[in-house]
Order: C-alpha cells, then structure tokens, then sequence
C-alpha cells in the first residue's frame, strides 16, 4: 500500500510516496516477487532508496520513467520499501498521479485485489498576474505616474519572477519599488530574480514629468512571468493602462473694427485668442500699440493700458480653460492732429503655456484714420 502523501513546492524536491508492497495474509512464503510502475511526468526519476542496496532488485529504465523490480522474495510479513524522487517543474502543475502494479509467482490467484495502489502529490505551483494604472487626465507640465503591482495568487511560491515593460517617451525614472529588484536601461523598465510567496506581491510606481512631447497619450504595457508558473495559470500576465496628457491649442486673431475711420471717430482693434485645445492655459502678451496722438484704453478683464501717450502698450495675463476663448477689446479716438491720420499697424504676439502649436500665435492689423483735407 503507498502511504500518506508528501506535497512540496514546485521547485522543490519532491519524495514520492513510498511504494511499500508486503505480505499477503497467507502462511506461506512468496517467492519471485516483482512490481511494475509507469511514473507520472516526463521523466527524471531516481532511487533514492530501497530496501536491498546491494543487490538493488528495483530499477528505473534510461528516461527515469519505469520502476521495475524483480526477483525479491518475502517472508511471511516481510515488507520491501523503495522511494522514488524527482525535482518538480512547472510541467508537473497539473499533479502526479501514480499506480505501482505488485505480482508474485506463487501468489494465490484469488488474492489479487489488493496487488496495486495509487497515489498522488499535488504540486504547488503559481499563478503571477500583473495591475498597471495611470493617474491622469493631467495637465502637461504635471507629473505622470504608473503604479504596477506584480502578484502571485499561488498556491506555490514564485521563483525567477520577471518584468518587462517598454516605456513611451523619455524622463522616466523609478520612484518606489518593494526591493531593488527593477531598473530602468534605455528606456525599458526590467525587473528579474524576484521570489513572491503565495498572495504576496511586487510594487513599483514610475514617474516622468510631462513635456509637450507627450501631449495626447501616454500609452504603457507591462508583462510578467515566472520561472515555475503554471502554464495552464487562469491569471493574466500583461495589464496596460494610459495617463492622457492635456495640452492647450492657442491661436490668436487681430481684426480692426473698421479698416477705414475718419478723423475725429473710434479707431477700435480685437484680439482673439481661442484654446481649441484639452488643456488650459496661461496666455500672457505685450502689445505696443500705434501711436499718433492715440490715447488707447481697454476695458477688459485681465487686460490693461500702460505707458504714456506714444508710447503705449496693451497688457493681458489670463488663464483660457480648453475648448474656450477671450476677446480683448482695444479702442482710442482719433484727430486729425499731426502724426494722427494715415496707417496705423499693429502686432499681436502672445505667450501661452502648454501649447502645442505655437506658431499661430501671433496676428496683425492696421487702421487708416481718414484726415480731410
């Protein structure tokens, strides 16, 4: 009969369960003793020992896949022992199941129900899944994180645990990780040579500060495996997760009211700066305004006149939220004064945060002040 069964770890070395065939309840004594066993697995079985170490009457065949004995003989309650052992892998995940076959040669025929047995060790082996998750929407110019956890749901502990994970867009650097096990080289994030226990896990949170070349999306993958994972594991290996990256997209349009205005009228110019973007962002600009006698005001929030008559300048700092615009209004009477009729030309250009296109950011204008003459 095979005795209590002995578990032990994938990766560990496993006893199998001591083929142990004895006396059958008869007064004679049994001659020609033989058993025969097809191991489980694919192979890499030994002896480790067996009752007779001098004449060894058990063998196994090249493979270390069959155990045969022969030629023993038994005593009346005589027993012979043999134990077989193999160092698991994770092709033995699914269990080892094991039926030893006894005959003799002068066995009373009607007593063979009890000449086999079965057994079997159950090998625990892991099952490594991976979490990766993003903080975002954030603004460009904020900081974007991956958090990944590396778990093993077990039931055997994990060896040679690893992670790979390529990163996109550069600045990336480990912020916190369980141990040391991870680094980051040329842009790839790798961790090797991690041991998780049964529910035990790996952290690692990543950070890079974002630029507008990562405006848009961070895309991220990171895989896992394990040197002695179950192969039939249910557990993904792979999570991806996405930090969305908002950036501004600012324009500005500079119109006159009136191409045309006659000495002595309003000469009025507006300035639109429009965010078509998904991020805010800080606009800001400094605009000389033309002079000629024009005494220019403004009555817009965010904006004002500085400088004195000749040589003034429109001020604006303001936050444009996305998908939103600001129009800035401008205006100054006019005279036929000296200096104050003929072209009066304007530049805009304006400064804006987190913009990803910036070269529409500047417009121009001009009003010609009519003088009679």
């Amino acid at each position: 009969a095979f005795r209590a069964l002995q578990v032990s770890d994938d990766g560990g070395e496993l006893r199998f369960p001591r083929e142990v065939f004895g006396q059958s309840p008869a007064r004679f004594r049994l001659d020609g003793r033989s058993l025969t066993d097809d191991l489980p697995g694919a192979g890499g079985w030994a002896i480790s020992s067996q009752t007779d170490e001098v004449n060894t009457p058990c063998d196994l065949d090249v493979d270390g896949n069959i155990l045969t004995c022969s030629g023993i003989t038994l005593a009346q309650g005589g027993q012979y022992n043999v134990t077989v052992e193999k160092l698991t892998s994770n092709a033995d995940c699914a269990g080892l199941d094991n039926t030893a076959l006894v005959s003799a040669g002068n066995e009373d025929p009607t007593k063979l129900g009890n000449n086999s047995d079965s057994a079997r060790i159950v090998v625990n082996c892991p099952d490594i899944t991976v979490t990766k998750d993003g903080n975002g929407p954030i603004q460009v110019g904020a900081t974007a994180e991956f958090e990944i956890v590396i778990t093993n749901n077990g039931p055997g502990t994990a060896t040679g645990v690893t992670l790979a994970d390529t990163l996109v867009g550069d600045g990336w650097a480990i912020f916190s990780q369980t141990d040391d096990d991870c680094s980051i080289v040329a842009g790839v994030l790798g961790c090797a040579g991690i041991t998780l226990a049964d529910d035990a896990s790996y952290q690692i949170v990543i950070r890079k500060t974002t630029t507008l070349a990562d405006c848009n999306d961070i895309p991220n993958t990171a895989t896992v495996g394990a040197a002695n994972e179950n192969p039939q594991g249910t557990a993904p290996n792979s999570a991806n997760d996405t930090v969305v990256v908002l950036c501004a997209n600012v324009s500005v349009e500079k119109t006159p009211d009136a191409g045309i205005v006659d000495a002595g009228d309003i000469a009025t110019f507006t300035i639109t700066v429009t965010n078509s973007g998904d991020g805010s962002s800080d606009v800001s600009f400094d605009d000389p305004l033309p002079d000629g006698g024009l005494n220019w005001s403004t009555s817009t929030l965010g904006c004002s006149v500085t400088g004195s008559v000749g040589a003034q300048v429109l001020e604006c700092d303001f936050t444009l939220a996305a998908n939103t615009n600001k129009v800035i209004t401008v205006s100054s009477a006019t005279s036929s004064g000296a200096g104050a009729c003929g072209l009066k030309e304007n530049t805009v250009v304006v400064t804006a945060s987190g913009d990803i296109t910036p070269n529409n950011n500047t417009d121009d204008a001009d009003i010609t002040v009519r003088c009679p003459d």
